[in-house]
């Protein structure tokens, strides 16, 4: 869980989505769902991520506790305030991802018996491994202040951050959580997690 401070909250709550218009521009070549620039996906898409997952995300950039190149760099080019505005900006889209409630709403297949790898790892883990599930943080059937919203990004992203976290090459990870499950993880279970965010897009009727 992020531990955001009551004045890091009002910042991130005073973020003004149309004020960022013109910063969030910048943005849009590689973040946006159509870039021809993100053929690949490997670059996350933002639209509908909640504004506290983009602004922790730019300050671990601005202080260099998460490193990539082009992102480090436009991290610090932004004020504080900008920060905040940008992720106003990107969480009022709609897009890939799906709405992270917090509610927990239990659903059949969904235990330790389920025969799709990333289905049981996302809804039950592993615990003999030490593996909590995915949804603890992440959900559906659970929600964590910081931790991104997975549902609809697009695999080959989560793919590529799992394999960082487990070696090591990403650590901007409360408390290490990232890199302690993703280490007991093979390949293959990465894949198959990865797949099943993937498969899971849909327009937001909500946020239309």
């Amino acid at each position: 869980m992020w531990p955001g401070t009551p004045a890091t909250l009002d910042q991130i709550r005073a973020g003004d989505a149309q004020r960022s218009s013109f910063v969030a521009m910048n943005c849009a070549a590689c973040h946006e769902a159509s870039a021809a620039a993100n053929p690949a996906h490997l670059i996350p898409t933002l639209d509908g991520m909640e504004a506290e997952v983009i602004f922790k995300q730019l300050a671990d950039y601005r202080s260099g506790k998460r490193l990539w190149g082009v992102m480090n760099a436009i991290a610090k080019a932004l004020s504080v305030q900008h920060a905040a505005d940008v992720a106003a900006h990107y969480a009022s889209r709609a897009g890939r991802l799906q709405a992270n409630t917090g509610e927990r709403m239990p659903e059949g297949g969904r235990g330790f018996r389920q025969s799709d790898t990333g289905a049981r790892l996302v809804f039950a883990g592993d615990p003999q491994r030490g593996i909590a599930p995915c949804s603890s943080c992440h959900g559906p059937g659970g929600y964590r202040m910081g931790a991104p919203t997975l549902s609809g990004q697009y695999a080959s992203y989560i793919e590529r951050q799992l394999a960082s976290f487990a070696q090591g090459l990403r650590h901007n990870d409360i408390y290490e959580q990232m890199r302690a499950i993703t280490r007991q993880l093979t390949p293959d279970e990465m894949k198959a997690v990865a797949a099943f965010y993937g498969a899971q897009d849909r327009q937001l009727a909500s946020k239309n």
